[in-house]
């Protein structure tokens, strides 16, 4: 059994090198946390506290006075990605000076400022700026897409947009659209780096130079009623704005005198690692309880999957913040081997569910970690509950395989109470274990939403939240699945999010997504998609076998399992069940059928699908033919098409960090439209295009009727992170043709073998461009001055390292 990390004071060396003594908690407070259930269908915090406890502040001067008290000459953030750090004592130095500049471009009492950006410095002492000025701050992802954010800008007449310089054209595009947005602040990696954007741009070092401006007193609204922190909620079709009060984001990270109950309360080193995003709450609460409890904070402005892993490979961090996704990649990644990660002690996530074979995944690769903390919350709430370590007493036995029906919480934190209510008969239900939909009274609630001025609470003074769970005996609260996405099967509510646990827990799986199609005789069944691993292979059958061993026969997925190429997903990670609901499985007719169907049907004036007719042309020849499909069965052609086949060749056959990792949706690039996508639907040949205005290639062609462009390939290998040139050539092959082969020259500082180059571009390219006539590594290409290549390439030629990927050895 695993036991929480205990960092020995003064034992023995055996001790301190195993950790010190794992069976002491952290704080003697947490071995009498319990859940409390004195009413039937309640459950509260042993330790519950009143909301008169909180301290009547804004929440910026919680903030800076939490700054304040903190050791002034110690690193408060560091950005790994840039090397840049801040002190308590710049931090808040340079808030003040942010505060001024701000203050000149207008911000006050209930202006909006967007934040647009990824995890800068800047953008933590621009919200603490912000606050400051008491205005209020809209969180949204850099990845969203323009059409979206001009539309989230209006609705908040947002006045300032913040953003990064690789979304900045976006951001002035935006701007000229949407007339409420008078400012766009630039934050660049240097803060003090000349620079003019035009009009209407203004730089960190710009709003720092205010530094004689005054700003005066600044009288802020209400404590609990002047909103400061807008997060949007809701899908598309049904979005709204949480308003959150400066009451409320203190009830999120205040711990009274003598309590211990937060989400950092289980971590025992002075640096935390976090690998999620500031503009996501979860961002929220590392970057304010880091303040609060006077922990450095390491981000990364630049996310890649290995500058996580190199991070994470430092030895003084024994302790992460990170996704369930990102923890679903180290336990899948090859690329995870690579690095020592035997320190880490403590890993603390949250924003979506952990699913239980991933918790023992990583658990029995990381026999190290002595603990995984989880938080349950919503974006109306703040996290609600929290999970201690005997809360996992049974989980953390070695067991064959884990229950995915179990989901287990936690316990319900100090200012919250529950509720788990019928949804038959509205009624508390009558004891613990009993289903019901969950709802909570807390000093964390938003004062409400924007625009909408219907009650939100019901006659208790409890906000529904729209999950299904219950509270078992000992106070820990279940989650099941959130109501909406429930599959309604006959008599029976079947979850999604437990039958994509269990596909991914399929060691070939490695993205999965479960939804609900229309059945006339069930109402609903469910239909599974998958992504297999690259060079996996497994079939539907077995894969169905391996699912339906463990679940119940109401689970089955009566609507089929399809592999697909990638899981739709938004810019926030959320499956697009929408997209996936339109996808029409294609219908395979072999010829037989087809001569049949000739043989069989007259020709009519008024065809309909499937008809067959003789062309007027040639009346020998015989075609079967269809009528025209509606727009709907078009659209949802599309869709299936793009989902089995996408158009980003980057989406196709990759490896576990590209799905998980942000590589696939990288603010550098772009996330097409599945519905509407106004490209070329031959993406290749326009990346093809593309490449020969940059150097020219030759056309080389092996196998049946295989053509290659050298240059499409070569501008495909130079994406690579470490290739500082690269030259592509088709070599003679006997009876097959010239395949393609690459002489690849590494930058300086890479160390890049030729199997991992071969993995990386199988990961990339479709079968037919992969290549196939091996890769050589060489220290240099002698070129002319316009590209052209002078070296001699059949010298290279010694020293060879064949394609493991292929059938063409």
């Amino acid at each position: 059994m695993r036991n929480l990390y205990q960092r020995d004071a003064g034992g023995s060396s055996a001790d301190q090198k195993r950790g010190g003594n794992p069976n002491l908690i952290v704080h003697p407070l947490h071995a009498k946390y319990k859940g409390i259930i004195s009413t039937a269908g309640y459950c509260k915090f042993s330790a519950w506290k009143r909301e008169l406890e909180l301290p009547r502040t804004t929440f910026s001067t919680f903030i800076m006075n939490s700054l304040n008290s903190q050791d002034k000459n110690k690193i408060w953030l560091k950005d790994i990605s840039t090397g840049r750090t801040e002190t308590f004592k710049d931090a808040v130095q340079n808030v003040d000076k942010l505060k001024k500049g701000l203050a000149k471009l207008g911000v006050g009492v209930s202006t909006v400022v967007c934040m647009c950006a990824t995890n800068y410095i800047e953008y933590c002492l621009i919200c603490l700026a912000v606050w400051e000025l008491g205005a209020a701050i809209m969180p949204v992802n850099c990845l969203i897409h323009p059409n979206k954010l001009s539309r989230q800008l209006r609705s908040t007449s947002c006045k300032v947009l913040v953003c990064d310089e690789f979304n900045l054209e976006e951001a002035l595009e935006v701007k000229t659209k949407v007339e409420c947005v008078e400012t766009v602040i630039l934050m660049a990696q240097d803060p003090h780096a000349e620079s003019d954007h035009g009009p209407g741009v203004v730089t960190i070092k710009e709003l720092v130079e205010c530094v004689h401006q005054t700003t005066g007193h600044v009288r802020h609204g209400g404590w609990d009623t002047q909103p400061i922190y807008l997060v949007w909620t809701g899908q598309d079709d049904d979005q709204a704005v949480v308003q959150h009060t400066s009451k409320s984001l203190i009830a999120q990270m205040f711990s009274p005198g003598g309590t211990s109950n937060h989400w950092f309360d289980q971590n025992q080193s002075s640096v935390i690692l976090s690998g999620c995003w500031f503009f996501h709450t979860i961002g929220l609460y590392s970057f304010a309880l880091s303040a609060v409890h006077g922990t450095s904070l390491y981000v990364l402005s630049e996310y890649s999957d290995e500058n996580l892993l190199q991070g994470l490979s430092d030895p003084s961090i024994t302790s992460v913040i990170l996704y369930p996704w990102q923890m679903r990649m180290l336990t899948q990644s090859s690329t995870v081997e690579k690095y020592d990660l035997s320190h880490l002690r403590l890993i603390m996530t949250g924003g979506s569910l952990l699913g239980p074979q991933v918790r023992q995944d990583i658990l029995d690769k990381n026999p190290n970690i002595r603990y995984i903390r989880e938080a349950y919350g919503t974006k109306e709430t703040g996290f609600l509950t929290l999970n201690y370590p005997k809360d996992r007493t049974k989980q953390m036995i070695k067991v064959d395989v884990a229950d995915d029906h179990l989901m287990p919480v936690g316990l319900p934190n100090m200012w919250s109470v529950f509720k788990i209510i019928d949804r038959v008969s509205g009624q508390p239900v009558t004891g613990s274990d009993l289903q019901g939909e969950l709802c909570v009274k807390t000093c964390q609630l938003m004062v409400g939403y924007k625009d909408k001025d219907e009650s939100f609470l019901d006659s208790e003074g409890y906000f529904h939240t729209g999950d299904l769970g219950y509270y078992d005996k000992d106070g820990v609260i279940h989650f099941i699945e959130k109501i909406s996405n429930l599959i309604h099967f006959w008599m029976y509510e079947v979850s999604p999010s437990v039958l994509e646990s269990r596909l991914l827990a399929h060691t070939s799986v490695i993205d999965a997504a479960v939804i609900a199609i229309s059945d006339k005789v069930n109402g609903q069944v469910p239909r599974g998609f998958v992504v297999l691993k690259a060079d996996h292979e497994e079939t539907e059958e077995n894969l169905t076998n391996f699912l339906e061993s463990r679940l119940q026969d109401h689970e089955r997925l009566r609507g089929g399992l399809y592999y697909i190429q990638h899981i739709p997903r938004d810019e926030n990670w959320r499956v697009e069940r929408s997209v996936l609901e339109q996808y029409i499985p294609q219908v395979e007719v072999s010829d037989a059928d087809a001569n049949e169907a000739v043989e069989n049907t007259d020709v009519e004036a008024n065809t309909s699908a499937g008809d067959v007719v003789k062309n007027d042309d040639n009346d020998d020849a015989i075609t079967v033919t269809a009528a025209i499909p509606s727009p709907r069965t078009l659209r949802a052609a599309e869709v299936a098409a793009a989902i089995m086949n996408p158009l980003d060749k980057s989406l196709q056959n990759q490896e576990p960090q590209d799905v998980f990792g942000m590589r696939s949706r990288s603010r550098r690039g772009s996330r097409d439209d599945l519905l509407d996508s106004p490209r070329s639907n031959d993406y290749e040949k326009s990346r093809q295009d593309q490449s020969e205005n940059s150097r020219p290639g030759e056309e080389i062609q092996y196998s049946v009727k295989v053509q290659v462009s050298t240059s499409f390939l070569e501008r495909e290998l130079l994406e690579h992170p470490g290739v500082e040139d690269v030259a592509v050539r088709g070599v003679p092959v006997h009876n097959i043709g010239k395949p393609p082969r690459a002489y690849v020259v590494q930058k300086e500082g890479f160390q890049i073998t030729a199997e991992e180059f071969i993995t990386w571009s199988n990961s990339r390219l479709s079968w037919h461009h992969r290549l196939y006539g091996v890769v050589m590594l060489t220290d240099r290409l002698a070129r002319t001055g316009d590209g052209i290549l002078l070296a001699n390439l059949d010298r290279l030629d010694s020293n060879l390292v064949l394609n493991p990927d292929t059938s063409l050895q």
